[in-house]
């Protein structure tokens, strides 16, 4: 499993859910229609539905990969941020769906017939979706994918889903309270609807550039606060992130009476300073610092002569 884990990319990552997804969704829609259990049929359709997901990640995270170009200057790692907010749409439709038929099944009185073989296969699909989420996240980590971070969380949901079936299933055999089933799947749509609404959020944040988070804001101003004996202040700090990189721009206040190859080589230094997948882009701004720190010239020359 680490071995596995190691060598999967954000482009092969996809290949492997894509087949197992689709192995699932076989399964459950034969013992679905042959049990006429409604739980184990939505389990299918959520399971084709994560087919068609992760084969739309796969397109948009090769596209993702893409360098920067005459049209896309900032590169194309929006696009995975697009896939999240198309696999969202798909989960919430999911979650109608299946919301739609549990309250019809709760108003009728269609049999069924529980057998081993769908107890069977849904215990299979608990343990394939569980090492899908495990391969998903550890993918998405090491990859910093939003993509593959929404799909783990879209498997997350398939994990309590099939399980929720696997104990409805129970209950119908031990009991034969055949509303049971209609009933779990009701409480199962609300909640792919929820989590489904919270990864549409989380893509609308990159898609509308809205402010990074506070954390990723710290990792910017430690690296000013290292520098900050060498310039007044900073300010009209913005930042934004396309899933990948976090770009920011601001203002930053210098003394007036360093040379501008002295202020563009300072501005140089602290840009280069910042993480690898934050662009810091540094506009100076001249200011009489002489009151603060009259040695200040001196400062910022020793600092551009230290051996790199």
């Amino acid at each position: 499993m680490k071995k596995l884990k190691a060598k999967l990319t954000k482009r092969s990552a996809p290949k492997l859910v894509i087949a197992l997804a689709t192995m699932l969704a076989i399964l459950k829609a034969v013992v679905g229609f042959a049990s006429g259990s409604l739980a184990v049929l939505s389990s299918a359709v959520d399971s084709l539905m994560d087919v068609l997901a992760s084969s739309l990640n796969y397109v948009l995270i090769r596209a993702a990969d893409e360098p920067p170009d005459k049209e896309h200057n900032f590169g194309h790692g929006k696009f995975e941020s697009y896939a999240s907010f198309l696999q969202s749409v798909l989960i919430f439709a999911s979650g109608v769906y299946l919301f739609v038929e549990a309250c019809r099944r709760l108003y009728s009185s269609e049999s069924m017939q529980i057998s081993s073989l769908a107890g069977l296969v849904m215990l299979v699909s608990i343990v394939v979706s569980l090492v899908i989420v495990l391969l998903l996240r550890s993918t998405a980590r090491r990859e910093a994918s939003p993509a593959l971070k929404a799909d783990a969380a879209h498997y997350a949901m398939d994990l309590l889903t099939n399980s929720g079936v696997l104990v409805a299933l129970i209950i119908i055999k031990l009991t034969g309270l055949v509303w049971i089933d209609a009933a779990i799947a009701l409480v199962l749509s609300v909640y792919i609807m929820y989590s489904a609404l919270k990864i549409h959020i989380a893509a609308l944040r990159v898609i509308l550039d809205m402010r990074v988070p506070e954390s990723e804001l710290q990792e910017i101003t430690a690296v000013l606060d290292k520098y900050s004996a060498y310039f007044k202040n900073y300010h009209r700090l913005r930042a934004r992130t396309d899933g990948y990189k976090i770009f920011v721009d601001l203002h930053l206040l210098l003394c007036n009476e360093l040379t501008l190859g002295e202020a563009h080589a300072l501005c140089d230094i602290i840009e280069q300073e910042m993480p690898a997948h934050i662009d810091l882009t540094i506009h100076p701004e001249p200011v009489d610092m002489k009151k603060i720190d009259a040695n200040i010239r001196w400062k910022v020359q020793a600092l551009l002569n230290e051996p790199k």
